[in-house]
């Protein structure tokens, strides 16, 4: 841990002296702000989260988790100071980017991107709740989409374990309240897991029901709290399709939206017997992911093939329609050999250019779709 360790004099100077501008928000049991801190001979620009002196279990449990669990889809730490009453535990600059809430009703995030998120933070939740190689699994205690950062390339990761348990992985995972020890005034309405709510018994099924209702809120395009979830606290309103996000709605396919919905409402069913595990939530949620790509696939390569581009219309346009659907293709993982590509490009131009067509297809072994773009440019 040592290696991780910054004086405070660090965190002022980085921070200067928590200055106003580098604040960000406050944050569960502590406020966070902007700075660097000196790393490998260098400045490296960080998140601080400066808790509460009288905070030191959840100061120390945090520190625990993110130095002992490290996932692609859990925040990564960059160290700790622990000095005088002073506790800051020094994140990745993730926060750079957002936080899925301010995130949900952003048309840039289409449905596909939507379900690989939601696969992501699954994936970090099964690597909490199984412990893999550990002793230990963890109950985050705290799902909610105000706690997924999107970094720069729209990776989820979860964030915020002040309020996580730790329990031995062959025992069952459960916290009951009692007099000694102080359960956080955290949990929202509409995440709370209602059994947690009557017996105050935290499991990792209670997880499971806090992430159902992130899954509704990408579906919906809305943050829960809003009146109509809080009012209902009822989820069978969002069967109806005039619920889904009309962002998205064209690009649905339904048996991805079929799967996705299935598993959504097991992780909010009442009954923690009848909630998926994150193994299952994982594996469902991919399949809905798997479905949409298939579909995205398919229509992208049915408008390259079914392109006619129209007489008279502007060439550079015409490539520029071409290009883009070839673009599309690279991001669902499509590949098309090159030879084909310049075969479908001659064969959607318009019947005046079927000279052209007919020059470049004449003893031709192999085409090129550079040397027919080039050629397309000197034929103007």
């Amino acid at each position: 841990m040592d290696i991780f360790k910054f004086t405070l004099k660090d965190i002022q100077l980085g921070t200067e002296n928590f200055s106003g501008k580098n604040f960000i928000r406050k944050e569960g049991s502590g406020i966070l702000y902007r700075g660097e801190v000196p790393y490998n001979s260098g400045r490296k620009t960080v998140i601080l989260k400066v808790i509460k002196s009288s905070e030191e279990h959840s100061f120390l449990r945090e520190l625990e988790i993110l130095f002992g669990y490290k996932h692609e889809n859990i925040i990564d730490i960059v160290g700790y100071c622990k000095e005088k009453d002073e506790k800051i535990i020094i994140y990745e600059n993730a926060y750079k980017v957002n936080t899925l809430d301010s995130r949900v009703n952003d048309i840039i995030l289409t449905w596909t991107k939507r379900l690989e998120i939601c696969v992501g933070i699954a994936n970090g939740l099964k690597f909490l709740h199984n412990g893999f190689a550990r002793q230990h699994s963890v109950i985050h205690g705290d799902v909610k989409s105000a706690n997924i950062i999107l970094n720069g390339d729209l990776t989820p990761k979860i964030c915020c374990f002040e309020f996580s348990l730790i329990t031995n992985k062959n025992q069952e995972m459960k916290y009951v309240v009692n007099d000694d020890v102080r359960i956080p005034d955290y949990c929202e309405p509409v995440y709370c897991d209602p059994v947690y709510q009557k017996t105050g018994v935290l499991t990792k099924e209670s997880d499971i029901y806090s992430f159902g209702v992130v899954l509704f809120e990408m579906l919906r395009g809305t943050v829960a709290g809003v009146k109509d979830y809080i009012e209902s606290k009822n989820f069978d309103d969002f069967l109806d399709d005039e619920s889904v996000f009309e962002g998205i709605k064209e690009q649905i396919e339904a048996k991805s939206l079929a799967t996705f919905r299935r598993i959504a409402y097991q992780c909010l069913h009442e009954d923690r017997e009848i909630r998926p595990k994150a193994d299952e939530v994982c594996m469902q949620l991919k399949k809905a992911l798997d479905i949409q790509v298939l579909r995205d696939r398919l229509v992208v390569k049915k408008d390259l093939y079914l392109l006619e581009l129209e007489e008279g219309g502007n060439l550079s346009d015409h490539i520029i329609t071409f290009k883009g659907l070839v673009s599309k293709l690279s991001t669902i993982d499509e590949i098309i050999k090159d030879e084909d590509l310049a075969l479908l490009l001659l064969l959607s131009l318009p019947k005046s250019y079927n000279p052209f067509v007919d020059n470049m297809l004449t003893g031709s072994t192999s085409l090129n779709l550079q040397d027919v773009l080039q050629k397309l440019g000197d034929n103007k």
